[in-house]
């Protein structure tokens, strides 16, 4: 198991220039037969340390329900990625979050999922 993850290294190709090769500090190699397994390991415990009203496991996303109160964990997040929606009876402002494909908004309506389906079909 060492051997497999230590001592990695990358480079990038783009059109006719290549990058210098760099030495792969974490994660798994992609398109590996242990990479699966070793992913289901790393996020197999999340569910009982972390502390959350919800947690909802869906592939490589993981989306954490807190009902009513802020929470502090030691989770490290993919910066631009996290996002939150606070669901309100008076929304203020137009945020939204796209969960899957679905958008929710915070009055639990359906106008943006509705523009964006129009969007998408004006393209067909």
């Amino acid at each position: 198991m060492r051997s497999y993850l230590k001592n990695r290294y990358q480079q990038l190709h783009f059109k006719d220039s290549c990058s210098q090769w760099k030495l792969v500090n974490s994660g798994v190699p992609q398109s590996s037969i242990l990479g699966p397994l070793l992913f289901i390991f790393n996020v197999n415990d999340l569910p009982y340390i972390v502390k959350s009203d919800g947690l909802i496991l869906y592939a490589d996303d993981t989306i954490f329900l807190n009902i009513g109160a802020n929470h502090t964990n030691k989770l490290k997040m993919t910066a631009n990625k996290p996002q939150e929606l606070l669901f309100q009876t008076k929304p203020q402002g137009n945020k939204y979050v796209k969960l899957l494909g679905i958008i929710l908004e915070p009055d639990l309506g359906f106008g943006r999922q509705i523009e964006d389906l129009v969007a998408t079909l004006k393209i067909w």
